[in-house]
């Protein structure tokens, strides 16, 4: 049982509709969506969060469990009167939809899973996530933004842009964060229970979770399917936003029409 109190996050809400709620990853912010809201503010109620820790949500000491995450976002909904909505999540974001998904099956009219995964760390990426954190106390957060940029895309547009976004999250919230997500349960055991119509996208030149990760999500979650976005790395929603905003208003359809 979760007991946690939730944190009031910041958000913005553009367009009316079915309710959809995109989670960012770390360590990012909601303003990463901006490219694919045109393709879903005419049928749907699009709410954009800064989780935990990051953007202008509060900053909360100790460790951001994916749990407590999940709890926000729940309270965020009862605060807006919503009482189902389809939740997509990249990257740690999906791991907090996993756990909204695990925990609050009842909110969920669908699910969307953005270059993330179901399986948890491995003692080696445990371990380098702790060295992280004690790097960003002995030094602060320099070093691990400039690293972060380079791992999150291929595409050298984006790097002014997303080392803005990271430098603009505190040491607090990073720790917090990488705590949380290398404590992260793994949610394998569970995939088999979600009903709600799931989309699972991945960028073929995604350099942090290889698309086996997809694939073994899809091939667990009974009414998902996997779409590949060949022009995008670990951020697709920026990369290629057309693609990723179709792939997005495809499973608002789905939801709308039951088919």
């Amino acid at each position: 049982m979760i007991t946690e109190n939730p944190v009031e996050l910041s958000f913005e809400l553009i367009g009316e509709g079915i309710p959809i709620i995109l989670l960012h990853g770390y360590p990012l912010n909601r303003s990463i969506w901006q490219g694919v809201i045109p393709f879903l503010k005419d049928i749907s109620a699009v709410v954009l969060p800064d989780l935990r820790g990051h953007g202008d949500s509060p900053v909360p000491e100790g460790e951001s469990l994916m749990e407590t995450m999940a709890v926000d976002v729940t309270a965020l909904m009862d605060k807006m009167k919503i009482e189902q909505a389809i939740i997509v999540g990249h990257s740690m974001g999906g791991y907090v939809s996993l756990a909204l998904a695990r925990y609050f099956p009842e909110r969920l009219l669908g699910l969307g899973l953005i270059g993330t995964q179901a399986t948890p760390d491995t003692p080696e990426r445990f371990q380098l996530r702790m060295e992280t954190i004690q790097e960003i106390k002995k030094k602060g957060t320099g070093e691990v933004t400039k690293r972060m940029t380079n791992r999150l895309t291929q595409e050298r547009k984006l790097y002014k842009e997303l080392y803005r976004i990271i430098a603009g999250t505190t040491a607090q919230g990073l720790i917090g964060s990488l705590q949380g997500i290398a404590k992260r349960q793994d949610a394998t055991p569970w995939l088999a229970s979600i009903m709600a119509p799931t989309l699972i996208l991945s960028g073929k030149m995604d350099a942090i979770v290889p698309r086996e990760k997809a694939l073994e999500m899809a091939n667990l979650i009974p009414h998902s399917w996997w779409i590949e976005n060949p022009k995008g790395g670990h951020m697709p929603m920026m990369e290629d936003p057309l693609t990723t905003g179709i792939a997005l208003r495809s499973l608002i359809l789905k939801v709308i029409t039951g088919l």
